[in-house]
């Protein structure tokens, strides 16, 4: 189930990255993005990348997605 889920995230991550243009245009630039990500359209092929690498770690079990909480505990 976590493989096909993180297939899913990382397909919209790169969903994002390949339409940033058609992205932009349909909700249309931001100031902040503007002015601190170079661009809109970087910021969110920024975004798309991050969505991606999510997804990679659910697929594989990353920290991250699924904390451990036996890692607190002391022995």
């Amino acid at each position: 189930m976590r493989v096909i889920g993180g297939l899913l995230v990382a397909g919209i991550g790169v969903a994002m990255i390949f339409y940033s243009s058609s992205l932009t245009k349909m909700f249309g630039r931001r100031a902040r993005a503007e002015n601190n990500l170079w661009g809109t359209m970087q910021g969110i092929i920024i975004l798309g990348f991050i969505i991606i690498v999510i997804g990679i770690m659910m697929i594989f079990g990353g920290q991250f997605v699924q904390p451990d909480p036996t890692w607190l505990q002391l022995k």
